[in-house]
């Protein structure tokens, strides 16, 4: 066993908004520890802190660069972060997760539209000063390099899966019952196009099983209108064996996916989808239709699907959870494709791309 030795080195995170249940603070806190490992020191900062994490990040304005500090910007939306980030006299490193196109929320949140329709403009005016740029998948590298951002490489998203250890037992919505059991985990936004799963429920409830049951996993905070123009579509189906859920704790979580039949995805704008790793954990199989960068995150496993008729859609799942063998089979490919998100390839990966920037870690405690 080799003690590290002390070093000043200095990774900070920076994120528009730290909330329980996102996909980007789960990732920061997950980098942090990372990062803290490789003893270096490592801070989170956001713009906007929900009051369930304060304490675990603090407000971007209290920053204080340092010499040799270097920060990773995490960026998806048009925020007060980007300009702020941009006049730091520090190495920058910026890890793009998309940004969803305006033109989703037109209708439904007309402020979130307009913050939407200036990211791009905002992104680009990252690109002086960065010394690299990671993408979560290589759709989105692709657009850092359209945007002529340079070096580019791409990392998936670190998951920390293991804060699933711990199953729900006492929740019995999703364990009653024999029928198939569906999820759909997302936010609650229109990109998400929950009303096209909600269409495959209602063929399949309707033909298929009268006992399938669907769970919609997920925040609408930010969706505006949408969630209870949902609710009224549901209510005109008559469909009571749908259950929104809204967040949800990772034992909860576990326990829903333990007992689905599948994961719904019909999404029409995706950077990358935690979803579809955290179900190929769980060995759910994958329904998703094919957009942005699910191919991506996918690559050849689950099941990609071209087009949006709700009856084949729902016929194709029942097809899954009625034969052994093909179900079998798709699995067998997820487990495949789940090892290239190991935390340990990632890691390797974000280490090498951070020492290529110029970073220089210290010795670390070694146990081997």
């Amino acid at each position: 066993m080799r003690w590290s030795r002390k070093s000043d080195l200095a990774i900070h995170q920076f994120i528009p908004a730290f909330s329980p249940g996102d996909a980007i603070g789960s990732e920061a806190v997950a980098l942090q520890r990372t990062l803290q490992e490789w003893g270096a020191t490592s801070r989170i900062y956001a713009g906007h802190i929900h009051y369930a994490c304060e304490g675990r990040a603090e407000y971007f304005e209290s920053y204080r660069p340092s010499s040799g500090d270097t920060i990773l910007f995490h960026f998806a939306i048009s925020s007060p972060l980007s300009s702020f980030v941009a006049g730091l006299p520090v190495r920058k490193v910026l890890l793009y997760h998309n940004t969803t196109p305006a033109r989703f929320f037109r209708g439904y949140n007309p402020e979130l539209a307009t913050l939407l329709e200036r990211s791009r403009e905002e992104l680009a005016s990252l690109r002086e000063g960065c010394a690299l740029a990671l993408a979560d998948s290589e759709y989105n590298r692709r657009d850092l390099e359209a945007l002529g951002f340079a070096p580019t490489a791409v990392l998936a998203v670190l998951l920390d899966l293991k804060r699933f250890d711990d199953p729900d037992p006492r929740d019995p919505s999703a364990l009653e019952g024999s029928g198939p059991r569906f999820l759909s985990v997302s936010r609650i936004v229109p990109s998400k196009r929950i009303e096209d799963i909600i269409r495959i429920f209602y063929y399949f409830s309707r033909c298929i099983s009268s006992e399938a049951k669907l769970f919609i996993v997920g925040s609408g905070d930010t969706g505006g209108s949408y969630l209870e123009q949902l609710k009224r579509f549901i209510s005109a189906l008559r469909l009571d064996k749908m259950v929104f859920t809204d967040s949800v704790s990772d034992t909860k979580l576990r326990t829903l996916f333990h007992r689905a039949d599948a994961l719904i995805s019909m999404s029409e704008h995706e950077g990358f989808c935690v979803p579809l790793v955290e179900a190929m954990y769980f060995d759910v199989p994958i329904v998703a239709f094919n957009t942005g960068a699910v191919s991506d995150t996918l690559n050849g496993s689950g099941v990609l699907v071209n087009w949006k008729d709700p009856a084949e859609i729902a016929e194709l799942i029942h097809l899954i959870a009625s034969k052994p063998d093909l179900k079998a089979r798709l699995l067998k490919g997820q487990r495949a494709r789940l090892e290239f998100f190991r935390p340990e390839r990632v890691k390797a990966l974000l280490r090498g791309y951070l020492e290529s920037a110029g970073i220089v870690f210290p010795h670390v405690l070694d146990k081997r």
